[in-house]
């Protein structure tokens, strides 16, 4: 489940600029705490979040980045993608997230 939380949490800040942690927290389930975990681990990894401080604040991406700069094997796709289908409970959240990574394997694959 950590893997499908990261890779929303990554998607979901590929699609608006900027995401407060309350709003990622309740999108997902988890605590805002819990969120800056993932933050954490998803810099380590080498996504380039980056925080926005004051009213208004929130997390985003760099600018330049995006997901045509990951470089996941066909493999990684396809694993990525099995696991997202075989999900016993799908939550729309999980199908939104295999959604878009059939989408990243079609445009970058075919």
């Amino acid at each position: 489940m950590k893997l499908y939380i990261a890779m929303g949490i990554v998607l979901e800040l590929l699609q608006h600029k900027k995401v407060t942690a309350d709003k990622l927290a309740e999108k997902f389930e988890i605590s805002t705490r819990t969120v800056y975990r993932y933050v954490d681990d998803l810099s380590l990894g080498g996504f380039p979040v980056i925080s926005f401080l004051g009213r208004g604040g929130g997390l985003g991406l760099a600018e330049n980045f995006s997901l045509n700069n990951l470089y996941f094997s066909k493999q990684e796709l396809d694993l990525l993608l099995y696991m997202c289908k075989n999900q016993k409970n799908k939550t729309a959240q999980i199908k939104t997230l295999c959604d878009k990574l059939e989408y990243i394997k079609m445009n970058k694959y075919s």
